[in-house]
């Protein structure tokens, strides 16, 4: 479901095949229930229409425009219920803290220069 990309730097990148973009719907549905029952604060993460940038219903239709958003379109923002992780953010939540699309790849923040 995954397919490595040795040509984009070290390590390569990984990119999901259709098959793994075909496991939207369910993951859509396991995310929207832990928003019903265990986000108390709100969702950790909303789920954009890319195009007018208005917030997925739970059908996966955006509110704005009616269309039914195909995952490519997602544009996937922080939610009122993503807090601040004690000791800091790891990479990914860090990387999550700007909008962005949902399948586009993470990359892992450059380490700070040393000290010397």
């Amino acid at each position: 479901m995954l397919a490595h990309l040795p040509d984009r730097g070290p390590g390569g990148e990984y990119e999901l095949t259709e098959k793994g973009i075909a496991l939207w719907p369910a993951l859509w549905a396991l995310l929207s229930w832990g928003d019903d029952n265990y986000a108390a604060a709100g969702p950790r993460r909303v789920f954009c229409h890319a195009g007018d940038a208005a917030p997925l219903d739970r059908s996966g239709r955006c509110t704005q425009c009616g269309q039914a958003v195909d995952v490519r379109d997602i544009l996937i923002t922080p939610g009122p219920g993503l807090a601040g992780a004690p000791g800091g953010d790891d990479p990914v939540t860090a990387a999550l803290r700007e909008p962005r699309r949902l399948l586009q790849p993470l990359r892992e923040a450059a380490a700070p220069p040393a000290a010397g």
